[in-house]
């Protein structure tokens, strides 16, 4: 996934059979991430139209599921069209469209399930209702950050004439602003994509687990008080939390499982990315090690309905085994 940031004279090409198997990839990916998404994405749906609102996680789900299909379609289709053949054929307007929405989805997916792990954490610590507002509000927080983030892409690349090859033309980045131009550029889209998100992430799980003790602890002594520590409105709290449910858990470990697979497929990617842009790393051609590596990013969204399809009980059990139209997702 070497398009996402960087031009082609930044990333070395790789040999035709590896080229070959990269495009092969690709196109397994991204069937597995439409069709998944698009499954999931009609499970949760059609909670809708039989009248059941949707609940916080499954909100989360629905807009998480939304910007995976759109990596498919926005960032993982393009670029396989793009290493089929060979350059660029989109002309101007179109590279910098294409530059930007392959990370604008990326970082949407991203941010939502930042938004996700800090909405599991005020499901431990408020009432449910007096939340919802502020869900939906870290939603549109996110589609609009993404964009925020993503629009360096259009000063960036541009439509531009190769000079070795005469009339040959390519979408290619000009990082001539700065002499170590590709570098910075680099580790801002690192630190934004895997940096930021992890250390949030691990913040709030680190919070849910001290919640959890505290409860625990709360219950084995059987205290009637609230701790003066445990928020601002310790009524709700306790009036939300006097037993973790089985099917909050089970939400927290799903939301926990999601998080950990996306730290497992984005930092090989940005470790080969950060690699590659201070020449660490790299040569005349990308090795098959580093080719998988700047893969495994474009894995996480189609992993992630697999995820949601393991942690929810009826879900699992009748959407997927016998796709059945009837569908009872988890509510909390």
């Amino acid at each position: 996934m070497e398009y996402n940031i960087t031009d082609t004279d930044f990333v070395p090409q790789p040999e035709n059979w590896v080229l070959s198997v990269k495009c092969a990839t690709l196109v397994i990916i991204f069937f597995l991430t439409l069709s998944s998404n698009l499954f999931v994405l009609h499970a949760v749906l059609l909670r809708n139209r039989q009248n059941r609102p949707l609940s916080r996680v499954q909100l989360f789900m629905l807009h998480l599921t939304v910007a995976d299909i759109l990596v498919a379609l926005l960032n993982i289709l393009p670029q396989l069209a793009w290493d089929l053949t060979i350059q660029f054929r989109g002309g101007a307007v179109l590279c910098k469209l294409v530059k930007f929405a392959q990370v604008y989805v990326l970082y949407l997916s991203t941010y939502i399930l930042t938004g996700m792990s800090l909405d599991r954490l005020i499901t431990m610590r408020a009432i449910e209702s007096q939340w919802q507002t502020f869900a939906k509000k870290l939603i549109v927080f996110a589609w609009f950050l993404a964009a925020a983030l993503s629009i360096p892409q259009l000063f960036l690349f541009s439509y531009t004439r190769i000079h070795d090859h005469g009339s040959w033309y390519d979408c290619k980045a000009n990082f001539s602003w700065h002499r170590f131009g590709q570098r910075i550029y680099t580790t801002y889209f690192v630190v934004l994509i895997l940096g930021v998100p992890v250390v949030m992430m691990l913040f709030c799980y680190i919070q849910i687990c001290l919640i959890i003790v505290r409860i625990q602890r709360h219950h084995m002594t059987k205290t009637t008080s609230a701790p003066a520590n445990f928020g601002v409105n310790t009524a709700g709290f306790f009036e939300s939390n006097r037993r973790i449910t089985k099917a909050k858990v089970r939400m927290v470990k799903m939301t926990f499982t999601v998080v950990l697979c996306f730290i497992v497929c984005w930092s090989p990617y940005s470790i080969a990315e950060l690699l590659l842009a201070y020449k660490i790393a790299g040569g005349e051609h990308v090795s098959p090690p580093f080719m998988v590596f700047l893969l495994l990013a474009s894995l996480n969204s189609a992993v992630n309905p697999w995820i949601y399809t393991a942690f929810t009980n009826s879900f699992a059990c009748k959407s997927l085994r016998t796709l059945k139209p009837e569908v009872h997702l988890i509510t909390v």
